[in-house]
């Protein structure tokens, strides 16, 4: 529905889902990544990775799926447009890495 299909991707068991979000060239992409999030939380929707909860009723998926109509049109534009242009502050860096 809003253009980004083949560049964020979920996937995963029903219990352990996860999302990639993918460059034009296909490649994992974390300012792809940081900007979802960025965009995610501007609508209080904290979603680093995708954690199911029996908490999680009928009002937060109608939440999260509001949230993900706000999120996805800036995403699309961004891969338009050059993330340059929507991401604030600098992308999330890989957890491990050779040196810190």
């Amino acid at each position: 529905e809003h253009g980004v299909a083949e560049s964020f991707k979920v996937g995963g068991l029903p219990c352990s889902p996860y999302y990639l979000t993918l460059d034009a060239s296909s490649a994992s992409s974390l300012p792809l990544r940081t900007l979802f999030v960025q965009e995610m939380i501007k609508c209080s929707v904290l979603i680093p990775w995708i954690a199911l909860c029996y908490r999680h009723g009928e009002a937060e998926l109608a939440h999260t799926a509001a949230a993900l109509d706000q999120a996805f049109p800036v995403y699309r534009a961004a891969l338009e447009n050059g993330i340059e242009h929507y991401l604030v502050g600098p992308a999330i860096k890989p957890v491990f890495r050779k040196a810190n």
